[in-house]
């Protein structure tokens, strides 16, 4: 054991990063003690480390406490070797008020400025001060500091914490050239995303909040607690005595992590990694690279008017064709495969596929094996028939616990079909006008230019109140009133049916208050009684507390470079943004959203809770199988498959966009520019709507297809992501029917007479948008003219280039 009989002390030991740090140390025989202000929660941990562990309860950030502390642990274990600076953080509950984290500098009270530096950087002082004259007693020694990427990076909404954490890092350089001639190393890890969850609301603002983050990163992304205390190892063991001052970093893109990952990995090998210490001339070299103002590439008038359809043209060489043999006439498969995260955890892939479509079989094994997926559902119903219906990989990432046939997941926006449904279940019934104005269900809603917006302008995302400019306050989505009041009184930001901008999470309380008010119920409860209940569904819109256990945690995304996605370019860089209002004022709601409060509320636009079999069964209902029930007449079921809204360049999202009333239509944006390439490619007639991190659901009434997918691994971008899109596009190929990613190529070969009538159109669209340009700039058109015109030309366009690709 490197460490035997070596003295330790860890402050803040009680939990997260500190017993992680405690275990790694004992592990290698060191005796510990566990410093922290919660003595009891120290003792409990002390407890399951062994009998060299000890715990003493006091305040790291408090002098006299410290020096207490350590005179205790060296009485107790005759010395001190090593002294690990890990109490401080900032937990969840600091995101909210006038805390130091969260807000931005002109909102954060002195009261808060000063209990970020106490946790944070007082500390360190205290700390250091108490261990520093036992080591020099000892004849030398080893002081860990843990500070943070923020302490190098600037990150938006956390200036307090960011200063104290920057504090720490100079310290530790100032430490280690005064403490050199007294054989103490002074080190710091500074890690980056910190996965237990406890932390995961920090880890995901500090990702979300730097748009260069991903060229700064820490050399270890600490997927665990015990992580850190493999780092904390390699600087503590012999190997390091010749470092100090040492802040290890590196530049590539962040991964998280799944168990298994790191006995695969050779660089995360105990201490391997960061006893690599980068030298002051590269710390130079990141300081320059910190300091340098990139600027957001440009994007061209043409670009942005490759625009979604409009609705005028169907292909009907994208229509599928039944399968030759009657499913009824043949048997499924039951064969259990093995997939998931790593063979040996025991993960599987379980369920039941018919023969014809092992396409999606294979691919949802493949999503395992080779593209991160960690635990899932699919499901896919032809004419009525269950034709896939798989789960496999892990729920709990904590406990490993597998995924089961009833495992639960948050699906984000997918919800939005569900709460779509509802409402055209009342237009179905003469119950609710689409063409009627908002003001005759809903009269408080007609304010500051909103009187005249219609019911369908809420449907088509055309209303103009995708976000609300006022801060609202912490735990704003759980209550409904306080939503849907501030929605009335919002001033549009654009006159409403002049354009299209994605409600991400307004949709629902806009939508959601119509139903309310037209049938009397709350969203959840109609969605109940007249969706999930006749259909049998397990989905719901605000989660029972006895479905909790059910629920699998989501997994939040890695967050793209700075060029990767204009949507969060202007999230994280401009705060007047309609981007950045959707992502960051929404009352935490998207950083807590695994909390019991955020899953019993009604949130109609992304807190629907289901798994595949749910969202394939609804949809199923409008495909042309619902075990019998018709919630809709075909009338209504035409219109809802029908584009109502498309544009080159949606309001919020920034990239093109195509909308039925409620529900995304196939939007194929491949062809864009880096950054505006996120899509949802499915058959022309098929409706649905897919949900941040990639889960979806769809119906294509053509082929009698409905899909659902889900996942707690969520992926990159704001749409589809290879994962859902290989298995929508297997679906599809195995009924023979349109292919996503080569069906336009197959179709060309058989059409040449096609591509040249094609490309004559498209040239005479590209030809009306130069001359509605000079126009503008002529003065011969309004500016307000010219946005319309646009979405017309850029909404026949779209289609044309996916014949032509």
């Amino acid at each position: 054991m490197q460490l035997e009989d070596r003295v330790a002390i860890v402050t803040g030991g009680a939990r997260g990063i500190g017993v992680g740090i405690a275990r790694c140390l004992a592990a290698e025989g060191a005796k510990v003690a566990l410093v922290d202000v919660d003595g009891t929660g120290a003792e409990a941990t002390a407890a399951t480390l062994g009998t060299e562990v000890i715990a003493l309860a006091a305040d790291a950030s408090r002098e006299a406490d410290m020096a207490a502390a350590t005179d205790r642990t060296v009485e107790h274990f005759g010395g001190l070797d090593i002294f690990v600076n890990n109490a401080g953080g900032a937990s969840p509950d600091g995101l909210a008020g006038t805390g130091g984290i969260g807000n931005p500098f002109t909102r954060i009270t002195e009261a808060a400025w000063d209990e970020q530096l106490a946790t944070n950087l007082r500390t360190t002082f205290a700390g250091s001060k108490a261990a520093i004259p036992h080591l020099k007693r000892r004849g030398g020694g080893t002081i860990v500091n843990i500070a943070s990427i923020a302490g190098l990076i600037p990150i938006v909404a956390t200036p307090a914490y960011g200063a104290a954490k920057a504090g720490v890092v100079s310290l530790t350089r100032s430490l280690a050239l005064e403490l050199a001639s007294d054989r103490i190393r002074v080190n710091a890890i500074c890690p980056g995303l910190l996965w237990t969850r406890a932390w995961e609301t920090l880890a995901m603002m500090m990702k979300m909040s730097t748009p260069r983050y991903a060229d700064l990163e820490p050399r270890e992304i600490f997927p665990r607690p015990g992580e850190a205390g493999r780092a904390a190892r390699g600087r503590a063991d012999a190997g390091g005595r010749r470092q100090a001052g040492r802040l290890p970093l590196q530049r590539r893109r962040p991964q998280h992590h799944r168990p298994g990952d790191l006995g695969r990995r050779r660089d995360h090998a105990p201490g391997g990694e960061l006893k690599r210490r980068i030298g002051g001339d590269s710390m130079e070299r990141l300081d320059a690279e910190d300091r340098h103002s990139g600027t957001l590439p440009t994007v061209s008038r043409r670009q942005l008017l490759v625009g979604a359809a409009a609705g005028m043209l169907t292909h009907p060489w994208l229509r599928g064709r039944a399968l030759a043999t009657p499913l009824s006439a043949q048997s499924f498969g039951g064969e259990r495969l093995t997939a998931g995260p790593r063979a040996e955890d025991g993960s599987m892939v379980s369920g039941r596929w018919h023969p014809s479509f092992t396409r999606v079989r294979d691919e949802f094994v493949r999503n395992f094996r080779e593209r991160g997926e960690f635990g899932a559902s699919v499901c896919v119903i032809v004419d009525g028939e269950v034709v896939v219906d798989l789960w496999g990989g892990v729920a709990v990432s904590s406990t490993n616990e597998p995924w089961q046939e009833d495992t639960l997941v948050q699906v984000w926006s997918s919800t939005k079909g569900a709460t779509a449904l509802c409402a055209h279940i009342l237009v179905d019934r003469g119950l609710l006008d689409l063409d009627a104005p908002v003001v005759k269900y809903w009269p408080e809603f007609g304010q500051k230019g909103k009187e005249a917006t219609t019911v369908a302008m809420l449907m088509s995302h055309q209303a103009g109140v995708p976000a609300i400019r006022e801060d609202l306050p912490r735990g704003a989505f759980y209550d409904w009133n306080l939503m849907t009041s501030a929605l009335a009184a919002e001033e549009p930001f654009w006159e409403p049916g002049t354009r299209n901008g994605y409600h991400a999470f307004t949709f629902g309380f806009l939508v959601g208050e119509l139903i309310r008010r037209v049938s009397g119920k709350s969203l959840g409860t109609f969605f109940r009684d007249e969706v999930a209940t006749p259909l049998g569904l397990d989905f719901w819109i605000g989660l029972p507390e006895e479905e909790e256990p059910r629920v699998a945690p989501t997994i939040l995304p890695p967050l793209p470079k700075l060029g990767e996605s204009v949507f969060f370019d202007q999230a994280l860089t401009d705060q007047t943004s309609i981007p950045y209002l959707v992502f960051f004022n929404n009352g935490l709601y998207l950083f807590e959203s695994d909390s019991r409060a955020a899953h019993a509320a009604e949130i109609g636009a992304s807190g629907g809770i289901t798994n595949a079999r749910g969202l394939a069964r609804m949809y199923a209902s409008l495909a042309g199988g619902g075990r019998g029930v018709a919630l809709v007449g075909s009338d209504t079921l035409a219109r809802m498959a029908r584009v109502a809204s498309a544009t080159s360049r949606d309001v919020t999202g920034l990239i093109p966009t195509r909308f039925a009333l409620g529900f995304v239509k196939s939007m194929d944006n491949r062809r864009q520019r880096h950054g505006m390439q996120d899509s949802v490619i499915l058959g022309e007639e098929a409706f649905g709507h897919s949900g941040f991190g990639g889960s979806a659901g769809f119906a294509d009434p053509r082929t009698g297809l409905a899909f659902g997918y889900t996942m707690n691994m969520m992926g990159p971008g704001t749409a589809l992501n290879p994962r859902g899109q290989s298995l929508i596009d297997a679906a599809y190929q195995s009924l023979a029917g349109p292919v996503a990613t080569s069906c336009a190529r197959d179709r060309i070969e058989h059409a040449k007479p096609l591509r040249k009538l094609v490309k004559g159109v498209d040239r005479k669209l590209a030809s009306a948008q130069r001359l509605t340009a000079r126009y503008e700039r002529t003065g011969k058109v309004f500016a307000g003219c010219t946005g319309e015109i646009d979405a017309t030309l850029g909404g026949l366009q779209m289609p044309l280039a996916e014949l032509v690709k």
